[in-house]
């Protein structure tokens, strides 16, 4: 089984992604960790010295890679890989995806004093976040299992996943996706 959480930047995947693996004893992967290792290079250098073209191909690959070759594992991916027609059908094909939601307002409260996030390095990161989010809501919305994470603590938010994924007749997997 694939677990992969995608949603908005901020939303706690990668948080609830560790939580998530540590209930189901699986490894937990993150696609910016492994871009990141793969390059050699931050996230932030990566949009800095190759722009975020590079950035989206480097994901793709990932993401390719890991659904592919992996079993049992809590992915994280990026809250863009979704913005691409082959990773979603990936993701759709190969794992279970649950898309974490969350109020604009709150992602703004969450990485407000965060440097690593390019994409709100502007004058108005609040603004950024909201045009941003309606861009990819109808990407995030092709995914049946929706979380709010919106005042939500990370522990109850991976009951909520956990429950509804798994039977409560024994650990039998339902895949629904």
């Amino acid at each position: 089984m694939i677990i992969t959480l995608t949603g908005f930047m901020g939303t706690g995947k990668t948080t609830i992604g560790r939580l998530l693996a540590e209930r189901f004893e699986f490894l937990f992967l993150d696609s910016d960790a492994l871009i990141e290792l793969a390059t050699g290079k931050s996230i932030p250098q990566i949009f800095n010295e190759c722009g975020e073209k590079f950035f989206r191909h480097q994901e793709k690959i990932v993401l390719k890679r890991v659904l592919l070759n992996q079993k049992n594992i809590v992915f994280a991916i990026g809250g863009g890989a979704v913005l691409s027609p082959d990773n979603r059908t990936l993701m759709k094909k190969y794992a279970t995806v649950i898309c974490l939601t969350a109020e604009a307002t709150e992602i703004y409260e969450r990485l407000k004093n965060s440097n690593d996030r390019p994409l709100l390095n502007t004058e108005n990161p609040l603004k950024e976040i909201k045009q941003l989010m309606k861009e990819r809501q109808k990407y995030y919305q092709i995914f049946p299992h929706q979380i709010d994470t919106t005042d939500q603590k990370p522990e109850d938010i991976v009951d909520k996943i956990y429950n509804r994924l798994v039977k409560k007749d024994g650990l039998n997997y339902e895949i629904s996706d």
